[in-house]
């Protein structure tokens, strides 16, 4: 009788160690489930059972190394096909900047044309606002405060806009430039756009010059598209650098541009010929 209530108690014993080593078992398999869900669903199909896909297509992506046609617009041959190298972004998609290359000499034969295809490639990387009717598209590099809401201006900018009026180009290709600051007012004798070893001189084309609540600016807008100033928005164009150089109150000053802030105006170059650009356009 001893025994058998001493067994009784050892099996219930067991038991209850097998149910506890069960439970925790169970919970580290849902555990390690939870934090790699890839180890279910690399063999799920489509209809949602684990069972894995014998016909799964293989990695397909190009290598940086391959070459790949890319469609290029050139100065002698608008059809032209060339060969590039597209090496991806692991960061954020972008357009590859020689995707689309246009030229002076091409750019006037593009007047009142539309390209439809770039466009819809080159639009996520604009903003457009509607003002009266028309619809200003703006680099993405664009402040806010430089649009037509027009709150207030912080930081310094660069960048280009363009108005589109029922599909048809109704503005010059504007390159705008703002400089800011907190302290007194600007009294600026000279400014120069300098890409690579070319200075070009904007000092005419200042816009406004106001003081708000928080801050001193300046803003002047350029028309690239203008016999003017077409050199210097395919200096922009092509540019590897470039910076602004100002003399304020007798002492010269810098402002930076950056790589990206010289891609979107490439940008805004390309989306301006792919809309037709206006009618007179010296681009």
């Amino acid at each position: 009788m001893k025994n058998s209530l001493f067994c009784f108690h050892f099996s219930t014993f067991d038991m209850k160690n097998f149910f506890r080593f069960l439970l925790v078992l169970v919970g580290v398999i849902l555990l390690y489930i939870y934090n790699n869900p890839d180890v279910i669903d690399k063999y799920k199909t489509t209809d949602g059972s684990t069972e894995k896909d014998s016909t799964q297509c293989p990695n397909t992506s190009t290598p940086d190394s391959q070459n790949v046609n890319v469609r290029a617009v050139d100065s002698t041959n608008v059809n032209a096909i060339v060969s590039d190298s597209i090496v991806a972004d692991t960061v954020k998609p972008r357009v590859n900047l020689d995707t689309f290359v246009y030229s002076s000499k091409l750019a006037k034969t593009c007047v009142g044309r539309v390209d439809s295809s770039v466009k819809k490639t080159l639009t996520p990387y604009f903003k457009i606002e509607n003002n009266n009717g028309i619809d200003w598209y703006y680099a993405k590099t664009a402040p806010i405060c430089c649009s037509t809401k027009m709150v207030r201006c912080d930081h310094d900018a660069f960048f280009t806009k363009f108005g589109v009026e029922n599909g048809n180009v109704c503005s010059s290709l504007y390159l705008h430039v703002s400089i800011t600051r907190k302290e007194g007012p600007f009294v600026i004798s000279k400014i120069f756009v300098v890409v690579d070893d070319h200075k070009f001189d904007i000092t005419s084309e200042l816009s406004r010059q106001e003081k708000n609540m928080f801050f001193h600016y300046v803003n002047y807008n350029i028309a690239l598209d203008s016999d003017k100033y077409n050199s210097l928005a395919w200096a922009l164009y092509n540019a590897k650098e470039a910076k602004i150089l100002y003399v304020d109150n007798g002492n010269p000053e810098e402002m930076k541009i950056s790589k990206e802030e010289l891609d979107y105006v490439r940008h805004g170059i390309n989306m301006y010929i792919a809309c037709g650009q206006c009618c007179g356009s010296k681009l």
